[in-house]
């Protein structure tokens, strides 16, 4: 009985409601954007605190974090099957995005852990582009 019971705790995270309109994906796919954009703003605060205000490994378990929320929210929208072709191309819109911000952290989550204060500037300022970038899909389809 212990066992059916954590298996269907662990089980149930993993499953996503389908969209079953145009709609319904688009709200699916702005509240995937807003998520997102919450870890790749955290993202770039913590980018710009690092050289003078932050210690490297807080810095580092912090990008980490973001780095697994973002990747938690883009797997399952992209789990969502899209019910049409105006959906089609809302994916198509937000997938790249997702995938830029995904890059975005891991180059920051990378540069923070080798202790590159050079390359964690840079990847402020492109966490702070995909920030601008997921804003305008909100914007657009929220």
């Amino acid at each position: 009985m212990r066992m059916r019971a954590c298996l269907l705790l662990f089980l149930l995270p993993a499953c996503v409601a389908p969209a079953r309109s145009a709609t319904d994906y688009e709200h699916k796919a702005v509240d995937t954007a807003e998520a997102v954009l919450s870890s790749v703003e955290t993202g770039s605060l913590l980018a710009r605190l690092a050289p003078e205000q932050a210690f490297t490994p807080f810095v580092s378990v912090g990008l980490s974090d973001a780095e697994a929320g973002a990747a938690s929210a883009r797997a399952v929208f992209l789990s969502l099957q899209p019910p049409d072709a105006r959906s089609d191309g809302v994916r198509a819109e937000l997938s790249p995005l997702l995938d830029r911000s995904d890059d975005a952290l891991s180059r920051a989550r990378i540069a923070a852990r080798r202790g590159d204060l050079d390359a964690l500037t840079r990847s402020a300022e492109e966490l702070s582009a995909t920030a601008t970038s997921l804003e305008r899909f909100i914007a657009r389809f929220g």
